[in-house]
């Protein structure tokens, strides 16, 4: 009997341990002041993008982001048109609609930018568009990876009142 209630001890205990162990991962975004004006839960299957328009040549620009564990990488960019700061030189294809994608897999471990009118930045994750240039009202912006483990949740949660 002894042995069974310790086994079942162990299981809890191990349950238990598993469970505050997740993490949390969100993309955070913050204006050059500190001021967090997108924060959203992400994992390792969702679809972030950065979308613009290219100053020069007035054409979509999609770079398009994945998520390996705990880093957030630039997996490959999207463009219609060569211009200034495109690839001119690098392996490209052609998509049936008639775009160019690069392959890149680089590991950022943050994203600064200056979203701007003319280009129009906007951070798509999954579904959900987040307009940068409003957002960021002309600032730049820091976009980051961020991980918290459910322990660290319930400290925040303890400190912030909630």
């Amino acid at each position: 009997m002894a042995l069974a209630f310790l086994l079942v001890a162990i299981a809890i205990g191990v349950g238990v341990s598993t469970t505050f162990d997740t993490t949390d991962r969100t993309l955070v975004v913050e204006t050059e002041d500190g001021e967090t004006i997108v924060s959203e839960p992400v994992d390792e299957e969702s679809d972030i993008r950065i979308e613009y328009t290219h100053s020069v040549e007035k054409t979509p620009v999609i770079q398009h982001y994945t998520i390996e564990e705990t880093t957030l990488v630039l997996s490959h960019s999207e463009f219609r048109s060569y211009g200034a700061g495109l690839p001119s030189t690098a392996s490209v294809e052609r998509t049936d609609e008639g775009a160019f994608v690069r392959q890149i897999d680089e590991p950022r471990e943050r994203i600064v930018l200056r979203p701007g009118e003319t280009a129009g930045h906007t951070l798509v994750v999954d579904d959900e568009e987040f307009d940068l240039v409003s957002l960021s009202e002309g600032s730049t912006v820091e976009i980051e990876l961020t991980e918290r483990t459910v322990i660290d949740m319930v400290r925040e949660r303890g400190t912030n009142g909630d």
